[in-house]
C-alpha cells in the first residue's frame, strides 16, 4: 500500500514537473545549422582547452618521475654511507674488544691471544690481521700468522703513516686510522691502531690491518652495485669503486628530457679520517613503469578532454531544442492531469479492496484520505468530523484505542526517525457497558517522502488481529492441558518401572500387570506426543509437501499388521474387503495417510468389544479411492478415508 502512495504523490508532481514525462513526448526538432556550428566552435575550444592542460600534466608527471629517480639515487648514496659507516664501525668495535681482552687478561699466551683473534676475525671480515706491537709500533704478537708473513708486517709497520696514528690514538685513546696505504699482496687499505694502557703505563698497540675490497666489496648489495656506480674516497684518493659507468644526461619522448645531475658525495668522519661517498644511476633514463606512467596519464587526459567534448556538445544541443519543447511540455502537462485522474481513482480501487484500515496523514498529521475498511473499523465516515479535522479525529482514535502515549509514540517515532517503518500491537479496551471483548489491532506505519526526500507524510496501516489473538490464547491453553497430560503417564511409567527395578522378586502375575499398564500409559503418551506433532505441521507456514508413489491395497494391509499388537490386546480381527477395478496406485504423503488410517483403527479398537470384528472396506477407482472403517461397539460407527 505504501508503495501505491507514493506512485499517487510522484504523478501529482509531475504535473509540476513534465520534463520527467519526456517517454510520452514526440521526438525533438533538430537545431538550425547556425547552432549546430556553435556547437562544434564551443566543443573544439573546450576540447583545446583541456588538452594543453593534459600536456602540461604531462610534463609535470615527466618532471616528478625523473626526479624521483634522482632521489632514489640520493637515498641509495645515504644508505650505502651508513651501510659503510655502520660496517667500519662495527669492525673497529671488534678492534677493541680484542684490545679490551688483551688489556684485561692476565698471563695471556700468544696462543691464546691468536685463538682469540681468529674467532673474531671470522664473525668480522674485512679485517685481515691483529697485531700487538710495543710503544715504537714494532709487532711482537701477530694473529693469524697465516695472513700476512712477518716480514711484510714489517714493512707496513716501518711506514711514517703509521706514526700519525699511533700518537692520535693515544692522545684520543680511541681507535684511529691511517690514510690509505698498500697492503702487501692484498692492494690498497689502512692500519687502525689503539693504545695499550694498564695502570697508566703504556705498554703497546693493537693495530688492526684493513682492506678496502675486501671490506667494501662484502659490504655492497649486487642491486646496488648494478644499477649506480660507487666510489669511496678516503683524503682525496679513491680507494673503491665499481666497475660500472655512469650514463650520460639524454632526453627520451616518453620520459620527458632527463633532469638528473651527478650525486654530490656525503662526507663523513670514521676514526679521525674524511671518507667521501658517490653513488651516480648508471641509467638515467626513466624506468619502463615510469614511462608506462607518463603515457598512461598523456592517454588518459586526452579521453577525458574527448569525454568532457562530448557532453559539451551534448548539453548545448539539448539547449538548443529547449525552446521547442515547451509547446510539448504544455500538452503533456494536460495529458499528465489526466493521468492524475486515473491514478487516483486506480489507487481508491486498490485501498478500498483490501481488508487492512489504511489512512494517509500530511506533514501536520491531518488526516488526506482512508479506505473503506479503515472507517469501518473505528466508526467513521468519509465526510465526517472525525476525518475533516485533525484535533477531532486524533481525540476519537485515542478515545477508541485508550491510550494517548500509545497512540502518540507512533508520529513521535516516525518524527524522531523517519528513515525507519514503526510496527507496534495496540490493544482497544471494549466500549463501556458492551459486552464485546477488547481488540487488539497490528499497527504498521512509515513516511513519505518527495523527490528530494522532504517530508510529506505518514502511511499508518491498522490489521484486526483480535481473532488471532484468541487462536493463540486458545493455542496455548491446549499446550498447557497437553502439557499436564503428559505428566500423568510419565509419571505411571517411571513408578511401575521403578517398582519392577527394585523388587526383582515380584510375582509373575503382578510383574505382567505392571508391564501391561506401562505398554498402555507408553501408548497414551505416544498418542498425545503425536497430537502435538500434527498441530505443530498444521500450524506450519509452508510446509513441505513431498508426494510419493504407493499403493493403497499395501499401504493398508501394512498399517494393520503394524497394530496387531493393540488388536491382539482386546483379541478382535480385522476383516479387509476390496472392490474395484483399479489397482490403486497413488501420490500423496505417506506419513500423513499412514498416520490418519492408524488413528480411525485404534479409534475403532477402543469403542470395540472383546473378541469382536473390525471391517475394512477400500475400493480403488479411477476417479476416487476410499476406504470404511466398521467397529461392532455401541452404535457400530463407521470412519471414512
Amino acid at each position: 500500500m505504501a508503495a501505491s502512495f507514493r506512485r499517487f504523490l510522484l504523478m501529482r508532481r509531475a504535473a509540476d514537473d513534465p520534463a520527467k514525462d519526456r517517454r510520452m513526448a514526440p521526438p525533438p526538432p533538430k537545431p538550425t545549422p547556425l547552432l549546430r556550428r556553435n556547437c562544434v566552435v564551443v566543443t573544439g575550444l573546450v576540447v583545446v582547452i583541456f588538452a594543453a592542460i593534459t600536456f602540461g600534466l604531462w610534463r609535470a608527471s615527466t618532471f616528478l618521475l625523473n626526479y624521483r629517480l634522482h632521489d632514489i639515487a640520493q637515498r641509495n648514496c645515504r644508505q650505502m654511507v651508513d651501510r659503510m659507516s655502520n660496517f667500519i664501525e662495527e669492525r673497529l668495535t671488534a678492534l677493541r674488544y680484542i684490545h679490551h681482552f688483551y688489556v684485561n687478561s692476565d698471563n695471556l699466551s700468544e696462543q691464546e691471544f691468536q685463538g682469540y683473534c681468529t674467532a673474531m676475525l671470522t664473525d668480522a671480515p674485512g679485517i685481515l690481521s691483529v697485531m700487538v706491537t710495543d710503544t715504537k709500533g714494532h709487532p711482537t704478537w701477530v694473529a693469524p700468522t697465516d695472513v700476512i708473513s712477518l716480514e711484510k708486517i714489517y714493512l707496513m709497520t716501518a711506514d711514517p703513516r703509521i706514526d700519525v696514528a699511533l700518537s692520535r690514538s693515544l692522545t684520543t685513546l680511541q681507535p684511529a686510522i691511517t690514510t690509505p696505504m698498500e697492503v702487501p699482496s692484498y692492494g690498497t687499505g689502512f692500519l687502525a691502531a689503539m693504545p695499550i694502557v694498564k695502570g697508566k703505563l703504556h705498554q703497546g698497540y693493537i693495530v688492526g690491518v684493513f682492506h678496502y675490497n675486501s671490506l667494501l666489496g662484502y659490504l655492497s648489495q649486487p642491486r646496488l652495485m648494478a644499477q649506480f656506480q660507487v666510489t669511496v674516497v678516503q683524503n682525496e684518493k679513491t680507494v673503491f669503486q665499481t666497475p660500472n659507468t655512469p650514463a650520460k644526461e639524454g632526453h627520451g619522448w616518453l620520459a620527458g628530457e632527463s633532469i638528473l645531475n651527478r650525486s654530490e658525495p656525503v662526507k663523513i668522519i670514521l676514526g679521525g679520517q674524511e671518507w667521501s661517498v658517490t653513488v651516480d644511476p648508471v641509467d638515467m633514463r626513466s624506468s619502463p613503469a615510469a614511462a608506462f606512467v607518463s603515457l598512461t596519464i598523456l592517454v588518459l587526459g586526452l579521453i577525458i578532454s574527448a569525454l568532457i567534448g562530448y557532453l559539451v556538445f551534448r548539453q548545448q544541443w539539448r539547449a538548443a531544442i529547449l525552446k521547442t519543447e515547451a509547446a510539448q511540455n504544455r500538452t503533456r502537462l494536460e495529458r499528465t492531469g489526466l493521468n492524475l485522474v486515473e491514478a487516483r481513482s486506480e489507487l481508491n480501487l486498490i485501498l478500498n479492496s483490501v481488508d487492512e484500515g489504511i489512512i494517509l496523514y500530511n506533514n501536520n498529521f491531518d488526516p488526506i484520505q482512508a479506505n473503506t475498511a479503515f472507517l469501518t473499523l473505528f466508526n467513521m465516515t468519509d465526510n465526517g468530523v472525525a476525518m475533516q479535522s485533525g484535533t477531532a479525529h486524533h481525540e476519537q482514535m485515542i478515545q477508541l484505542t485508550g491510550s494517548e502515549t500509545k497512540y502518540w509514540s507512533l508520529f513521535n517515532s516516525l518524527r524522531n526517525h523517519p528513515e525507519q517503518t514503526y510496527t507496534d500491537e495496540l490493544e482497544a479496551p471494549a466500549p463501556p457497558g458492551s459486552k464485546g471483548r477488547e481488540k487488539a489491532y497490528l499497527r504498521r506505519a512509515s513516511t513519505i517522502c518527495g523527490a528530494n526526500d522532504e517530508y510529506r507524510g505518514v502511511l499508518a496501516i491498522y490489521k484486526d488481529i483480535t481473532t488471532m489473538k484468541a487462536v493463540d490464547r486458545a493455542k496455548d491453553d491446549f499446550l498447557s492441558n497437553v502439557t499436564h497430560e503428559l505428566r500423568s503417564p510419565l509419571a505411571s511409567i517411571r513408578g511401575f518401572a521403578e517398582t519392577l527395578r527394585r523388587d526383582p522378586e515380584m510375582p509373575l502375575e503382578t510383574r505382567k500387570e505392571f508391564f501391561s499398564i506401562i505398554c498402555d500409559e507408553s501408548t497414551r503418551l505416544q498418542d498425545l506426543i503425536e497430537e502435538l506433532l500434527d498441530l505443530r505441521r498444521m500450524e506450519a507456514a509452508g510446509a513441505p509437501f513431498n508426494p510419493t508413489a504407493y499403493d493403497f491395497k499395501v499401504l493398508v494391509e501394512d498399517i494393520v499388521r503394524g497394530a496387531r499388537t493393540i488388536l491382539l490386546s482386546k483379541n478382535i480381527t480385522v476383516r479387509l474387503e476390496w472392490s474395484g477395478l483399479y489397482d490403486g496406485r497413488l501420490r500423496g504423503e505417506i506419513a500423513q495417510i499412514t498416520r490418519a488410517i492408524h488413528n480411525l483403527l485404534v479409534n475403532a479398537v477402543k469403542y470395540s468389544p472383546e473378541g469382536s470384528e473390525i471391517i475394512l472396506n477400500g475400493h480403488c477407482g479411477k476417479q476416487r479411492v476410499w476406504l470404511e472403517i466398521t467397529d461392532r461397539g455401541s452404535g457400530e460407527r463407521s470412519s471414512w478415508v
